[in-house]
């Protein structure tokens, strides 16, 4: 789902519009983990690092990709 910024008829800027279940302390992630690495092309360190932070990061980013099908 998109959320949108609304602007009109409203007079605050900035203020989403949000479905009337949501609540927005519920999108706030309290403990948020992110995981960098360059992995330098490297085929197997790019696994080993999808495998074992899959489930311990909330974020993966990784640097210099190797090209190939992982």
């Amino acid at each position: 789902m998109v959320l949108k910024e609304s602007t009109r008829n409203q007079g605050n800027q900035g203020q989403l519009n949000l479905p009337s279940h949501w609540r927005y302390q519920d999108m706030i992630k309290d403990n948020l983990k992110i995981f960098s690495q360059n992995v330098r092309k490297n085929k197997v360190l790019t696994n080993i690092i999808l495998e074992t932070q899959k489930n311990s990061a909330d974020i993966i980013f990784i640097q210099e990709l190797p090209r190939s099908l992982i």
